[in-house]
C-alpha cells in the first residue's frame, strides 16, 4: 500500500493530500509508526485497533520523513499485501482472505 501524501518543495504537505488507507481526500494526521497519512475516520479506527492503538500520531508528517509505509504481507497468502480491514474481526486482511474467510464481515 503506498502513501498518497505529496510534499511541496518546502517540505510541508500539499493541500490535495489523501488518506493512505482509504484514499479519502482529507488528511487529518500522520502515523509515525506506519509512515502514512490518515483521514479522521481512519485515525479513529487506528486508535481502536489493538495493533495500532499506541502508534504516535502527528498533525503533519515530519520534514524529510520517508513517505512509503512498509508493506506487510499475509501469512496465508505471502504474495498478498495486508491492505483491507475487517471490522468484525478487528484485523488487517489481504484481498484473498477478505473474499474467502471474511466475505460476510463488516
Amino acid at each position: 500500500m503506498s502513501s498518497n501524501l505529496n510534499m511541496d518543495t518546502t517540505g510541508s504537505p500539499e493541500s490535495s493530500q489523501q488518506c493512505g488507507t482509504c484514499n479519502a481526500a482529507s488528511f487529518s494526521c500522520w502515523c509515525v509508526d506506519c509512515r502514512e497519512a490518515l483521514c479522521a475516520v481512519c485515525v479513529s479506527a487506528h486508535r481502536r485497533v489493538s495493533v495500532t492503538r499506541f502508534h504516535k500520531l502527528l498533525n503533519q508528517p515530519p520534514a524529510g520523513s520517508i513517505l512509503t509505509p512498509p508493506t506487510k504481507f499475509c501469512r496465508q497468502h505471502p504474495t498478498e499485501p495486508l491492505k483491507l480491514f475487517c471490522f468484525t474481526c478487528n484485523k488487517l486482511t489481504c484481498r484473498d482472505c477478505q473474499l474467502m474467510t471474511h466475505m460476510n464481515h463488516r
